[in-house]
């Protein structure tokens, strides 16, 4: 059975710079205090809203300058902004911008957006930016779209019109669509229409699945349908699923139903799992819900993974539960392996746990590789343990190193290190082969860095040989 691994489109996320302008003085085309014209930033989106909302934009979005009732005073609303920004703990912080923005994105949006210059901190000005403008877009989709334009480019914007995008996908959920695929572009584009599919799916699933589909061929497609998916995930799984499963292959296909089976599997693995043994084709997915339920349940998930039909699938799902459980619970993982009767299945989930354990505790990872009793096993877990804690902490592995009498664990641990130190200290790598008492794998070993460093800077390694003859019968200098 073949495994694909389908790379879940996630947006690039850009850092956001500073604030171009408030709004209000932007839209009526008036200079700041002391300052020349300024103008509405529209140099990266060159039509306004009003211009390319498809249809009549009286119907569904009310006009920017209308009047709202209790619409409370400049002074008042800063001291509140004032008041909340004092605040030292950034969760309460955060939940109070997000109260204030929501409040003036009803009333008086236009005042509040007028408030983003005096919120520095860029976090602080993404929630607030985020909840004002998904009121505001509620009630005036254009105004609020066209505020976006002033954000910065990057993160915040491309937050912004996801906001409000998502806002206006609540009362017309196509339209809203349409708009990105033709206003946005990069980030804001593919941010916007997420949101937009996440208001669509819930009130159409099938038109929000098929307008995804219509669009599948790009990235925005494949944003959209992922939302759709998790949608139909947590409320008809198999229904989204067999929708999925229907499509032709290809990686719109391969991103719905990965989507789904992800979010399904959080739910309900078993049912993931059982909807994916019956269903033609989509084998292929089965280590998505195995990674998935050894998170939540790795026992229940090891125990089905000896079930399934191929034993390329058993070994694929099984290594990833035994690597799971062994990052959660070793023990657990172990004696879970040792019940095995498979003795080569065994050996193969000894060495993944062996390498997750050596990620959080390679001391106590190592003791338990060293303690097996064959030899041809008791090395290939070391190799896991010593490969994993030399990628993470060679200083470490040294001291260890130092500490372990000649024999063969030490020579296992020394050849690692040399590894390690190639790249970025031959000479020290050079050093810890050297010290490996077993001559062979002495020799071997000391060759393989020396040829490594003479590859890559070949003077150094000749000036370094120049230095120590007595290696010049088994190291060969560079041409």
């Amino acid at each position: 059975m073949k495994h694909r691994t389908v790379v879940v489109i996630a947006v690039s996320a850009l850092v956001a710079g500073g604030f171009s302008g408030w709004f209000g003085r932007e839209l009526a085309g008036l200079p700041e205090d002391g300052a020349e014209d300024s103008k509405l930033n529209t140099e990266s989106y060159p039509h306004r809203l009003d211009d390319h909302v498809p249809g009549d934009n009286s119907e569904n979005l009310t006009d920017a300058s209308t009047d709202f009732p209790d619409q409370p005073s400049g002074r008042s609303i800063q001291l509140r902004l004032s008041a909340v920004l004092s605040e030292y703990d950034p969760a309460a912080r955060r939940q109070a911008l997000r109260i204030l923005a929501k409040e003036l994105g009803r009333t008086a949006p236009e005042e509040g957006w007028d408030l983003l210059p005096y919120i520095t901190g860029l976090a602080d000005k993404e929630v607030f930016t985020t909840n004002l403008l998904a009121e505001w877009a509620s009630a005036d989709a254009t105004s609020a779209l066209n505020a976006c334009h002033s954000l910065p480019p990057g993160e915040l914007m491309a937050s912004g019109f996801a906001a409000a995008a998502g806002a206006w996908a609540v009362e017309s959920p196509s339209r809203a669509a349409d708009w990105c695929i033709t206003q946005l572009r990069g980030s804001s584009r593919q941010m916007a229409i997420a949101a937009v599919a996440r208001a669509w799916a819930p009130q159409d699933p099938d038109g929000a699945a098929e307008w995804a589909w219509a669009h599948g061929g790009n990235v925005t497609g494949l944003m959209a349908i992922q939302e759709i998916m998790r949608y139909w995930a947590n409320t008809d799984p198999s229904a989204g699923a067999d929708w999925a499963a229907s499509l032709p292959e290809g990686d719109f296909r391969d991103n719905a139903l990965q989507s789904g089976l992800i979010e399904w599997a959080d739910q309900f693995p078993a049912e993931a799992a059982e909807w994916i043994s019956t269903t033609e084709d989509a084998g292929e997915f089965v280590t998505e819900v195995a990674n998935v339920w050894a998170q939540s349940d790795p026992e229940s998930a090891a125990q089905w993974t000896l079930s399934l039909a191929s034993q390329e699938d058993i070994d694929a799902c099984s290594g990833l539960v035994a690597s799971t459980w062994a990052a959660a619970d070793p023990e657990g993982a172990i004696r879970w392996i040792d019940s095995l009767d498979d003795s080569q299945l065994r050996n193969q989930l000894s060495e993944a746990v062996a390498e997750s354990w050596a990620a959080d505790a390679p001391n106590e990872a190592m003791e338990w590789a060293s303690s097996q009793e064959d030899k041809t096993t008791r090395r290939a877990m070391q190799e896991s343990v010593l490969q994993t804690w030399a990628s993470m902490n060679l200083d470490q592995l040294a001291a260890w190193t130092d500490a372990q009498p000649n024999g063969e664990s030490r020579d296992l641990a020394l050849y690692h290190l040399a590894l390690g130190f190639s790249e970025t200290s031959p000479s020290r790598a050079l050093d810890a082969a050297l010290s490996i008492r077993d001559p062979a794998f002495r020799t071997e070993s000391t060759s393989q860095v020396f040829d490594d460093w003479s590859a890559r800077q070949p003077k150094s390694a000749t000036a370094w040989l120049n230095e120590r003859p007595a290696f010049r019968g088994f190291l060969t200098p560079p041409d």
